[in-house]
C-alpha cells in the first residue's frame, strides 16, 4: 500500500538524518488509515526525531589532585654578572610546590538545526576546570582555579554514514581570577562509519 511504501522512506530518511523529510512522512502515514501494531513504531519514531531535534549534553563532576597548583620547583638558582671591573651575584629562589585537592568539573551542550536535507547549523559549547581549595602557604593574592570554555557554531553535513563539520570557534581561558587568553580558530572533522 502507499501508507506502507512512505513509512519505509520516511524510516529511510530518519536514518539518513533528514529530520525534517522524515517527521512530514511520519505524520502522513499516522493521518492515514494504519493497522493498530504500526501506531507505537509511528509514536516511537516521532519521539525519537523530537528528541534528536532538541539539546543534548552532559555534566559531571569529580575529585582530583594536582602535587604542584603553582607550578614551582623549590630551586635557588645562583647568577653571576660580570663585567671588567666587578661581578655581581644574585640569587633567584622558585616557589616551593604547592600540593591541593581539586573539584574537577566539566559541561558540554549541544545542537544541531537541520537546514535542509542533510545539511544542519552545529551549536556546541563545552567548559571544563578545576577549582582548587585555598591553604594557608598561599599567597593572599593568588588562586589557582582554571576554566577552558569554547563555543563552536559551523556547517554540519550528516547522513547515516557521514558527519562533516566545519565550525569557526572561540575560547576562552580564565585563571587566577582573570581572563588570561582568548583565542579564535577553526575546527573541521569527519567521521565515516563502516
Amino acid at each position: 500500500s502507499l501508507a506502507r511504501a512512505k513509512l519505509e522512506l520516511a524510516r529511510a530518511l530518519f536514518e539518513d538524518n533528514q529530520s525534517r523529510e522524515a517527521k512530514a512522512l511520519f505524520e502522513e502515514v499516522a493521518q492515514s488509515t494504519v493497522p493498530e501494531q504500526v501506531v507505537p513504531v509511528l509514536e516511537g519514531y516521532q519521539g525519537a526525531l523530537r528528541e534528536r531535534d532538541s539539546w543534548h549534553g552532559s555534566v559531571s563532576m569529580g575529585t582530583g589532585y594536582n602535587s604542584n597548583i603553582n607550578q614551582g620547583n623549590g630551586m635557588t638558582t645562583r647568577t653571576q654578572v660580570c663585567s671588567f671591573f666587578e661581578c655581581i651575584e644574585t640569587n633567584r629562589k622558585m616557589p616551593v610546590p604547592i600540593k591541593s585537592s581539586s573539584l574537577v568539573y566539566d559541561a558540554v551542550a549541544e545542537r544541531r538545526f537541520q537546514i535542509e536535507g542533510n545539511h544542519h547549523l552545529l551549536v556546541r559549547g563545552l567548559s571544563y576546570g578545576n577549582y582548587y581549595h585555598r591553604h594557608k602557604e598561599d599567597e593572599p593574592q593568588t588562586y589557582y582555579d582554571d576554566n577552558t570554555s569554547v563555543i563552536y557554531v559551523g556547517y554540519n553535513y550528516l547522513s547515516a554514514l557521514d558527519d562533516v563539520s566545519v565550525s569557526p570557534l572561540f575560547e576562552s581561558y580564565w585563571g587566577d581570577r582573570h581572563n588570561k587568553y582568548q583565542a579564535t580558530g577553526l575546527r573541521t572533522e569527519w567521521k565515516h562509519t563502516l
